[in-house]
C-alpha cells in the first residue's frame, strides 16, 4: 500500500477540477434523475411484473444523446490531458520508505 496524503486535489480547486473535466456534469445528473425517476414511476404502474423498460430507456438515450457527445467530444480530451498531469502528481506524491510496495 502507498502512504500518501489525501486528498490529492486541494479542496479548494476540487469543484474547478470537476467542472473542467465534466463541464456539463450537472446536465447528465440531470438526465441520470429523470431517468430513475422514470424507472420508480413504470415500477409503480406494472408492479410486481414489469414487462418492458424499453421505451424508458430510449426516450433517455434520445434526450440524453446530445450532452453525452458534447462530454465526449470535449470532456473526453480533457480528461485525458489531465489523467496524464495526474498521473505526474501521482508519481510525485511520497509514498513509504520512497519506494512503492506491492
Amino acid at each position: 500500500m502507498f502512504n500518501v496524503r489525501l486528498p490529492i486535489i486541494a479542496f479548494d480547486k476540487q469543484l474547478q477540477f470537476r467542472d473542467d473535466v465534466f463541464f456539463n456534469f450537472d446536465r447528465i445528473l440531470g438526465h441520470e434523475h429523470r431517468l430513475l425517476a422514470a424507472l420508480y414511476e413504470r415500477q409503480r404502474e406494472q408492479h410486481p411484473v414489469i414487462t418492458s423498460i424499453t421505451d424508458i430507456i430510449l426516450d433517455v438515450v434520445l434526450a440524453f444523446r446530445e450532452d453525452y457527445e458534447s462530454y465526449i467530444k470535449v470532456g473526453y480530451p480533457l480528461n485525458n490531458m489531465l489523467r496524464g498531469r495526474l498521473k505526474a502528481l501521482l508519481k510525485a506524491l511520497p509514498v513509504s520508505g520512497g519506494e512503492t510496495q506491492t
